[in-house]
């Protein structure tokens, strides 16, 4: 490593000590919650919102029906949603802040209490400036609507003009083609530096092989990271890397 004095710095960050996965279309069905579970992950972190987009939203009753199936398994459910600005409308569902906090709101509603925390996705290819997006107005929306725990998740390296420290925790996405470098992961956590809180996200698509994840995995522990999120449980399911999701041990 060119700067070993780095690796402490790192350890002293704020790391949230939990696996989980992100779930955007596939279905959390009881038996699949129970294969996560089985394989140690703890969390689900299931799309409510799907901004812009004409996708058909998931259902009060759909998202009711997976946290029982999540629950019953022994995970922790939070919810994420796509997130676009105001005055960056797309064709399809409303957009921007208001729609946000009112989508929020009605599935508190419907299910009875908040989720234990909620994802807002705002990234430069959703319609947010690379640099000086106003990041503030969507965790203002979420924390309205009874959202218990706020936080952003985005690229892995996030400009200066990202006001993470708005967030209660912030989950860079540290993936890219190939696996994931010691020092471009540390360039990528810098960026973060005002998250009260880090939770990163490491990448498990339809290619990805086993061998890589857990490469990616060992990565993260040399610098000292308790816990991750993949992005997604869609892939996540597939062959053999449901296993290579948790470091050995920590399940």
């Amino acid at each position: 490593m060119d700067n070993p004095g780095a690796l402490c710095l790192y350890r002293a960050v704020h790391y949230f000590p939990r696996y989980g996965a992100f779930v955007a279309r596939s279905k959390i069905t009881p038996e699949r919650a129970v294969a996560f579970a089985e394989a140690g992950l703890q969390v689900l972190v299931i799309q409510v919102d799907y901004q812009g987009s004409p996708l058909t939203q998931r259902s009060s009753t759909r998202l009711r029906a997976e946290t029982e199936a999540a629950r019953a398994a022994g995970l922790e459910v939070w919810w994420w949603a796509w997130v676009r600005p105001d005055g960056k409308p797309k064709p399809g569902r409303p957009s921007g802040v208001r729609a946000l906090r009112r989508r929020l709101e009605f599935l508190v509603r419907k299910l009875g209490e908040p989720p234990a925390g909620f994802f807002v996705n705002a990234e430069v290819g959703g319609g947010w400036s690379p640099g000086n997006p106003d990041l503030i107005a969507p965790a203002m929306a979420a924390r309205a609507a009874g959202m218990p725990i706020v936080g952003l998740t985005s690229h892995g390296e996030i400009g200066p003009g990202w006001d993470a420290g708005a967030y209660d925790l912030g989950a860079p996405q540290l993936y890219r083609p190939g696996p994931m470098t010691l020092e471009w992961a540390q360039d990528c956590l810098a960026s973060w530096k005002d998250a009260p809180y880090l939770w990163p996200v490491l990448g498990c698509s339809a290619s990805s092989p086993a061998d890589e994840m857990r490469s990616d995995l060992a990565t993260a522990g040399e610098l000292a990271i308790p816990g991750v999120l993949w992005w997604s449980a869609t892939d996540l399911v597939k062959d053999d890397r449901l296993a290579a999701a948790v470091p050995a041990g920590a399940a």
